[in-house]
């Protein structure tokens, strides 16, 4: 991966290698070792590299061929309703004890992504009675 200066990712990658039946064990040899000379994907990527470039350029003398591509990405489903679902799902006596003493706001965070979800003292007591 590559960061910038606030920590956010600017460029982040992998390639995925599989010998297919019948492959020649000096060719899957070769490729293992080319791709260990491939330099951090991040970078390449923060760099306005493109995938097909760095397999070109990584693996020329295999003469790779491109049969297909799609991207992969993260995604979170997570969203204030999820979590006050979740809040919603705690027994009584939690639910009971969180509308008395707080903490208000109450400050939910995802366990995938990260991001943060607030419930005022307004909000928790529409949710949790």
């Amino acid at each position: 991966m590559a960061f910038d200066e606030n920590e956010n990712i600017t460029g982040a990658g992998g390639i995925f290698l599989q010998a297919l039946p019948g492959a020649q064990p000096d060719k899957v040899a070769r490729a293992e070792t080319m791709i260990q000379k491939i330099d951090n994907l991040g970078h390449c990527f923060a760099q306005g590299q493109t995938p097909e470039s760095i397999i070109e350029t990584g693996f020329a003398g295999l003469s790779p061929r491109f049969l297909d591509s799609s991207r992969v990405e993260f995604y979170c489903r997570c969203s204030q309703e999820r979590m006050a679902a979740h809040l919603k799902n705690l027994p009584k006596e939690d639910r009971t004890d969180i509308l008395a003493n707080g903490p208000f706001p109450l400050e939910l965070r995802c366990h995938h992504c990260n991001s943060v979800y607030r419930f005022s003292q307004e909000e928790l007591n529409g949710v949790l009675n």
